[in-house]
């Protein structure tokens, strides 16, 4: 999918990152010694246990020469209303309102730094992946970015949802206008009345539940749309009585009685 867009002002801009190019050449460079060094203690490939361990090498030197080449010429630049995203190998230009998903991880949602420094998040438009973490040295300032021109249109379009009664999935999660659904073993149907204090705490979302002593703890890694849960558990009040009233409003088995009364009227002509 390519969008044209009118050139902006940009607000941030990432490219590969440095770091992780150097540490992928420098452990590339230590395989292709590891396996120059066993081919001459055995003096040539003569199928021991020492050909084994080079050919191991040797694979891994492949794998990270593949890895290097995927996360080389990668960049995200960000603009006000949109976004360019480019690889080696395609090119992607989006509005922020096409963005369907945002997956990051608890240390992108908390803007704390992940395991080696990490910051992981990834973008779903129209079926298309947009890895936008350690590859472009993503940092807490993109996520901030990403939420802040996401969530509004996130937010609009699962509030028309759940005020018409339709529900809202998160991954495992279903957020209906009067329970939260968790498919889990044992699957959960928590009435939205027993929800009290929710926070996100050691990397899952903790909901605290009225009359219960142990809260609910629902992992966040893969979970698409953390933050927009958060705010419309956050913001229930502004939305549930609308789902409720529309719910009041709209007949039970609507096309039954319709036909019924069809069936009815059929009745009369016939006799």
């Amino acid at each position: 999918m390519t969008v044209l867009m009118e050139p902006g002002a940009v607000l941030a801009a990432y490219r590969s990152s440095r770091p992780l190019l150097i540490a992928l050449a420098a452990l590339n460079a230590l395989a292709v010694t590891g396996v120059a060094i066993l081919v001459t203690v055995d003096g040539g490939w003569r199928g021991t246990w020492l050909t084994a361990a080079a050919a191991a090498y040797a694979l891994a030197s492949l794998l990270l020469s593949w890895i290097t080449l995927r996360v080389s010429g990668r960049s995200l630049v960000i603009h006000p209303d949109w976004f360019d995203y480019r690889t080696s190998t395609e090119s992607l230009q989006a509005r922020w309102d096409q963005v369907d998903a945002v997956y990051a991880t608890p240390p992108g949602l908390l803007g704390r730094r992940g395991l080696l420094g990490r910051y992981d998040y990834r973008l779903q438009v129209c079926g298309r992946r947009v890895d936008a973490g350690p590859g472009v040295g993503a940092d807490a300032h993109l996520g901030e970015i990403v939420a802040e021109r996401t969530l509004p249109h996130l937010r609009n379009r699962s509030l028309a949802r759940l005020r018409s009664g339709r529900p809202v999935r998160f991954g495992r999660v279903t957020l209906e206008p009067g329970s939260l659904v968790v498919r889990a073993w044992p699957p959960r149907h928590i009435d939205l009345e027993e929800v009290g204090a929710h926070r996100l705490a050691h990397g899952r979302l903790t909901i605290q539940l009225k009359g219960r002593r142990r809260p609910l703890h629902l992992p966040l890694a893969r979970m698409p749309n953390a933050a927009l849960l958060l705010d419309l558990l956050a913001c229930r009040p502004d939305w549930q009585g609308a789902a409720a009233k529309h719910r009041a409003q709209r007949p039970n088995n609507a096309r039954t009685k319709n036909q019924r009364l069809e069936g009815r009227s059929a009745m009369r002509r016939v006799k």
